[in-house]
């Protein structure tokens, strides 16, 4: 019993469909693996299963809208999972004089905050909290700058 060439190229050919189809397969699976994601924001934790993986993505699918000065940052759990925190901005006051400066927070210090408004303490000036103090929300800072007058007299 012989095998034709043509009975050989046609199962060479099947073997060859056969082989780049489970590839195909393979690779499709791979892209279509869902991430079950925590998403924290604020007091509310919620698990979602997606396809996303950026954080633009997942905030997108999970229908949450960021407002000005909000942060998402995206990392990963003890076990490897995905986690998305969302950081809501507040505002913390600054003033200065007779000028108020508003900045949208999400963590830091009283520095912090006085570092993103552009105020530079001199050695003369009075901060109403101090600059190592944690913000809170509605954080209000009031600087005074003194200014030190010498004077002398004779008798």
């Amino acid at each position: 019993m012989s095998i034709s060439k043509l009975t050989v190229i046609k199962c060479v050919t099947a073997l060859l469909i056969s082989a780049i189809m489970a590839s195909s397969l393979v690779a499709y699976a791979a892209t279509d693996s869902h991430n079950t994601v925590t998403i924290v924001d604020g007091e509310k934790t919620a698990k979602i299963s997606t396809h996303c993986t950026t954080a633009e993505e997942i905030l997108s699918d999970a229908n949450i809208i960021l407002n000005s000065g909000d942060e998402a940052v995206l990392s990963n759990d003890q076990n490897g999972a995905l986690c998305l925190t969302v950081k809501r901005a507040f505002k913390v006051y600054v003033t200065v004089g007779s000028e108020t400066l508003m900045v949208n927070m999400t963590e830091g210090t009283v520095a912090d905050a006085l570092e993103k408004a552009g105020v530079v303490l001199g050695e003369s000036s009075v901060c109403s909290h101090k600059k190592d103090a944690v913000l809170t929300k509605e954080t209000y800072i009031d600087v005074a700058q003194v200014d030190y007058i010498t004077e002398s007299y004779e008798e």
